[in-house]
């Protein structure tokens, strides 16, 4: 009984999430693209490299499941 609160917060956290990201979504893509050739560009660093392909999989992956639960929604 005491997991049930816990869940339920979480799920609130996680629509109000999805939510914002709707609004961030086509802002991010294009800034990060920007950021990063700027970034790979300054940084040589091989392991700085890694870093940002690990960050971009990531970003790139939350904002197909944002499509993914928009497309939910609208339909």
């Amino acid at each position: 009984q005491q997991q049930q609160p816990a869940q339920q917060q979480e799920q609130q956290q996680q629509s109000h999430q999805q939510q914002q990201g709707r609004h961030q979504q086509q802002h991010q893509g294009r800034q990060q693209q920007q950021h990063q050739d700027h970034h790979l560009q300054q940084q040589d660093h091989h392991h700085h490299q890694q870093q940002d392909h690990h960050q971009q999989q990531q970003q790139q992956q939350q904002q197909q499941q944002q499509r993914t639960w928009l497309l939910s929604v609208l339909s």
